[in-house]
Formats: structure tokens, C-alpha cells, sequence
């Protein structure tokens, strides 16, 4: 495999998983370095908390059911070829 995911597979996990996220929104905030693919990196680094502006609070993230970036990477990657496109 090439290491990325599809537009395709990301938008087909999106669905599997019942979310209603707007999968192209999701793929460019994913895709940071705008090669038309998502890795593994880019996928872990977008699942990253976002930080607070000046003077809140750290968000507080619910560790129940939560999905290391590798184990979601792979479910995205439906043909295996290692890539989000």
C-alpha cells in the first residue's frame, strides 16, 4: 500500500460509523499537506485536541470508547493499500 487514505474511504467510514460530518470538510482539515491523500500521520495529528483560546479551559476528552489513530486509519483504509485518497 501507499500509506494514505481516499477521499472515498474516508467519506465510506464516515457513513459505516453513522456520522454526519461533511467527509470533504473533514478530508481537507485532514490532508495538511494537500497531496489528495491523508496519511496516517495527518490522520493521528487531526485526531489531536485543539487548543483552547487564551484564558478557557482544556477540554475534557471522554477516554470510553475512544479509537487509537492506527486501529481508525485501518478501518478508513477499506482496500489496504495503506492510504486515505
Amino acid at each position: 500500500g501507499d500509506g494514505a487514505i481516499s477521499s472515498d474511504e474516508l467519506t465510506t467510514g464516515l457513513s459505516n460509523a453513522g456520522s454526519t460530518a461533511n467527509s470533504n470538510q473533514v478530508f481537507d482539515a485532514l490532508d495538511t499537506d494537500e497531496d489528495g491523500t491523508v496519511s496516517l500521520e495527518e490522520l493521528v495529528a487531526g485526531m489531536q485536541p485543539q487548543q483552547p483560546p487564551a484564558g478557557m479551559p482544556p477540554a475534557q476528552m471522554s477516554t470510553s470508547g475512544s479509537t487509537d489513530g492506527a486501529s481508525l486509519f485501518s478501518t478508513l483504509d477499506s482496500d489496504s493499500n495503506d492510504s486515505i485518497t
